[in-house]
């Protein structure tokens, strides 16, 4: 398949890179009012929106919209080709909650934003280098807003914790590589190869894994013109996931110390079990030294006596491991591929990242993580990822198993304490009545246009 050009300057810059250059970052959630006054304020930040051709900026600045925003800004009948259905219907809605496990402790109506009863139009994103230069981004943008009468639901501040998640975990290590973001002559390994991921699988307006273009949103501009208001721009699944530390720290401690079948193990190899790696980052699957990304299932690991098959990292992304073709299984895992954009929030519950004395800790703060992700089409990546892998717990011929990190049992509408299989041979272990440790509080599908489509937006004449 050939590589596309990508149209750098039409795109957002963080649908092409993370910035983890910039470390400090807050989200701001919108309500808007008049429609008038909407477009006046999307006019008068556009020139700040920082785009994919900015290489190193010292400060990003993003805006996306929830289906509600989109929908203040153009008028039905204008709409020739709609927005993907997920995005209409919204993250907050029973069918959405059916398919991701949005019940009981995740319940919509529980949240703190994102829910019926405080929703939200669109969300400002802001980067920075420290916390002076994004604090003094935000109070002029608070300011932009009191002008155009547009109300701040929520801030959500973000906590730079290095490469740790909250477990204690390195993470951000794998995302996917996008094809020609590296130009067209870049050369891949034959292991990076598996991650490298046409770009309309992100992105709308490019060929994806089928060699076909994603459905994009069109609208009429005139008796005969049309506008393709979605090219350059992405889906973006945004949800604030709390995570229970000393829970888990608990738990895994209560196996090690409590459970016959598990003595010996050590509490850091069971946790390393249930995620797919060690705190470190190691992978549990045969990997070359030091080398934390490219490895595979298959091969070396296709029964899980190392990684097991339920761990975390290989229920989210199966890589060669879920058919007995490996060549058709990586073939098939690109197509439910998704960029993740996430930060953390709340101090951690040792600074250290012991897990000694995070599971001694009287702590109660709140922490977790902002899970954010693009993908060109939400129900056949993101919400194919959380159903048919992470909340099933017949994953690849397993019988009781969901996803010990972020699974909710399939299909049922309250939390069930469920299990997990470590492979062995000649017996397998089994732990069972394990609790939630990640729970949903907010969330939200958002629309991130392209350049020129927000341009377009601002425009009264173009609506």
């Amino acid at each position: 398949m050939q590589t596309p050009k990508i149209e750098f300057g039409d795109i957002q810059g963080l649908l092409i890179r993370s910035y983890t250059f910039l470390p400090e970052a807050c989200y701001v959630m919108l309500q808007f009012t008049e429609q008038a006054q909407v477009r006046a304020f999307l006019a008068d930040i556009l020139p700040g929106i920082t785009s994919a051709s900015h290489k190193r900026p010292d400060l990003a600045f993003h805006i996306a919209f929830t289906n509600t925003g989109i929908a203040r800004l153009i008028p039905q009948e204008r709409l020739i080709t709609g927005f993907a259905p997920e995005f209409t219907e919204g993250l907050n809605t029973k069918t959405r909650s059916r398919i991701l496990g949005d019940f009981d402790t995740n319940a919509p109506e529980k949240w703190h934003w994102g829910g019926d009863h405080n929703p939200v139009d669109a969300v400002l994103m802001i980067f920075a280098k420290d916390s002076a230069a994004l604090e003094n981004k935000y109070q002029d943008t608070a300011e932009i807003l009191k002008r155009y009468n547009i109300t701040e639901v929520t801030r959500l501040n973000t906590m730079n914790i290095g490469s740790k998640e909250h477990f204690g975990f390195e993470d951000g290590i794998m995302n996917p590589l996008i094809a020609g973001v590296g130009g067209s002559n870049a050369r891949y390994t034959k292991e990076e190869e598996q991650n490298v991921i046409m770009p309309g699988e992100f992105i709308l307006g490019y060929p994806n894994e089928y060699a076909k273009f994603p459905l994009s949103p069109r609208v009429k501009t005139g008796v005969e013109d049309v506008f393709d208001i979605g090219k350059n721009g992405s889906y973006m699944v945004f949800r604030q996931l709390e995570q229970d530390v000393k829970v888990f720290w608990e738990f895994i401690y209560g196996l090690s110390e409590n459970d016959p079948h598990l003595q010996g193990m050590g509490p850091e190899l069971i946790a390393a079990k249930i995620m797919g790696r060690r705190l470190n980052g190691e992978p549990l699957a045969p990997a070359a030294a030091g080398d934390l990304k490219n490895f595979s299932f298959a091969e070396k690991d296709k029964d899980g006596y190392h990684c097991p098959i339920g761990a975390h990292i290989r229920k989210s992304n199966p890589r060669d491991g879920i058919d007995d073709d490996p060549a058709l299984s990586v073939k098939m895992v690109k197509k439910h591929k998704i960029l993740r954009r996430g930060r953390a929030f709340g101090a951690p519950l040792s600074p250290d990242f012991d897990p000694a004395t995070m599971r001694a800790s009287g702590n109660n703060d709140k922490r977790g993580l902002y899970f954010i992700c693009f993908n060109a089409q939400i129900n056949r990546q993101f919400e194919f990822i959380q159903n048919a892998w992470c909340n099933n717990n017949k994953f690849d011929g397993l019988n009781d198993d969901i996803d010990p990190i972020i699974g909710f049992p399939f299909r049922e509408t309250a939390f069930r304490n469920s299990a997990f299989t470590i492979q062995g041979c000649p017996v397998r272990k089994k732990i069972n009545n394990i609790p939630q440790f990640v729970f949903v509080r907010g969330g939200a599908y958002f629309f991130m246009p392209g350049m020129r489509a927000l341009k377009y937006l601002a425009s009264v004449a173009g609506l």
